[in-house]
């Protein structure tokens, strides 16, 4: 017998979605149920759709010179 996968979780780690195979974006051989995932919700929006609030779980990006007050 043979399983063939059509839907899995988006592969964002804060996002709830199911996304269909056929209509994911894939990026780095992942699934993901829209750009804003695919794309680290870049401009702190999350994916839009009912019941997922992703974007406020999203991890925000840490620049060059916060990190550098961190190390030292």
């Amino acid at each position: 017998m043979t399983t063939t996968v059509t839907q899995m979780k988006c592969a964002c780690p804060s996002c709830l979605c199911v996304v269909s195979l056929t209509d994911a974006v894939i990026k780095d051989g992942k699934a993901y149920c829209g750009e804003e995932c695919a794309n680290n919700h870049p401009n702190g929006q999350g994916c839009g759709h009912t019941g997922c609030d992703c974007q406020s779980n999203s991890q925000l990006p840490i620049h060059n010179s916060q990190l550098q007050s961190v190390v030292a």
